[in-house]
Protein backbone atom coordinates (compact mmCIF):
# COMPACT_ATOMS: atom_id res chain seq x y z
CA UNK A 1 0.00 0.00 0.00
CA UNK A 2 1.94 2.96 -1.30
CA UNK A 3 -0.50 5.85 -1.34
CA UNK A 4 0.72 9.42 -1.76
CA UNK A 5 -0.62 12.33 0.33
CA UNK A 6 -3.84 13.89 -1.07
CA UNK A 7 -2.14 17.17 -2.02
CA UNK A 8 0.54 15.37 -3.97
CA UNK A 9 -2.03 13.19 -5.75
CA UNK A 10 -4.11 16.26 -6.66
CA UNK A 11 -1.14 18.14 -8.13
CA UNK A 12 0.03 15.08 -10.04
CA UNK A 13 -3.52 14.64 -11.41
CA UNK A 14 -3.49 18.29 -12.48
CA UNK A 15 -0.30 17.84 -14.49
CA UNK A 16 -1.65 14.63 -16.00
CA UNK A 17 -4.56 16.71 -17.28
CA UNK A 18 -7.22 14.82 -15.35
CA UNK A 19 -10.71 16.24 -15.06
CA UNK A 20 -11.58 17.86 -11.75
CA UNK A 21 -7.94 17.97 -10.63
CA UNK A 22 -8.22 21.66 -9.76
CA UNK A 23 -11.24 20.82 -7.59
CA UNK A 24 -9.08 18.26 -5.79
CA UNK A 25 -6.34 20.87 -5.30
CA UNK A 26 -8.83 23.33 -3.82
CA UNK A 27 -10.26 20.67 -1.50
CA UNK A 28 -6.82 19.70 -0.20
CA UNK A 29 -5.94 23.39 0.23
CA UNK A 30 -9.06 24.02 2.30
CA UNK A 31 -8.62 20.83 4.33
CA UNK A 32 -4.99 21.59 5.10
CA UNK A 33 -5.88 25.18 5.99
CA UNK A 34 -8.47 23.99 8.48
CA UNK A 35 -6.06 21.52 10.09
CA UNK A 36 -3.36 24.20 10.40
CA UNK A 37 -5.89 26.74 11.73
CA UNK A 38 -7.04 24.29 14.39
CA UNK A 39 -3.46 23.71 15.51
CA UNK A 40 -2.76 27.43 15.62
CA UNK A 41 -5.96 28.13 17.57
CA UNK A 42 -5.07 25.47 20.11
CA UNK A 43 -1.36 26.12 20.54
CA UNK A 44 -0.46 29.60 19.26
CA UNK A 45 -0.15 32.53 21.66
CA UNK A 46 -1.69 34.81 18.97
CA UNK A 47 -5.01 33.06 18.31
CA UNK A 48 -6.57 36.03 16.50
CA UNK A 49 -4.55 35.52 13.32
CA UNK A 50 -4.81 31.71 13.24
CA UNK A 51 -7.10 31.42 10.22
CA UNK A 52 -5.25 34.01 8.14
CA UNK A 53 -1.89 32.40 8.93
CA UNK A 54 -3.31 28.96 8.12
CA UNK A 55 -4.49 30.13 4.69
CA UNK A 56 -1.09 31.65 3.95
CA UNK A 57 0.78 28.56 5.17
CA UNK A 58 -1.37 26.23 3.13
CA UNK A 59 -1.02 28.41 0.03
CA UNK A 60 2.77 28.30 0.33
CA UNK A 61 2.71 24.50 0.53
CA UNK A 62 0.37 24.23 -2.47
CA UNK A 63 2.49 26.68 -4.48
CA UNK A 64 5.61 24.65 -3.72
CA UNK A 65 3.95 21.41 -4.85
CA UNK A 66 2.71 23.04 -8.06
CA UNK A 67 6.19 24.44 -8.75
CA UNK A 68 7.98 21.18 -7.90
CA UNK A 69 5.78 19.06 -10.14
CA UNK A 70 5.84 21.64 -12.94
CA UNK A 71 9.58 21.00 -13.11
CA UNK A 72 8.97 17.23 -13.36
CA UNK A 73 6.19 17.24 -15.98
CA UNK A 74 8.17 14.90 -18.22
CA UNK A 75 8.96 12.44 -15.42
CA UNK A 76 7.38 9.03 -16.08
CA UNK A 77 6.46 8.60 -12.40
CA UNK A 78 4.23 11.67 -12.65
CA UNK A 79 2.18 10.03 -15.36
CA UNK A 80 1.70 6.72 -13.58
CA UNK A 81 -1.54 6.20 -11.75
Amino acid sequence: MNQKPPSQEAVMAYYRGENRAMTQIIKTYIGRSLIIALGLRLFSPNKNDAFENALISSAVIEAYLLYFYSQRKTDRKLHKR
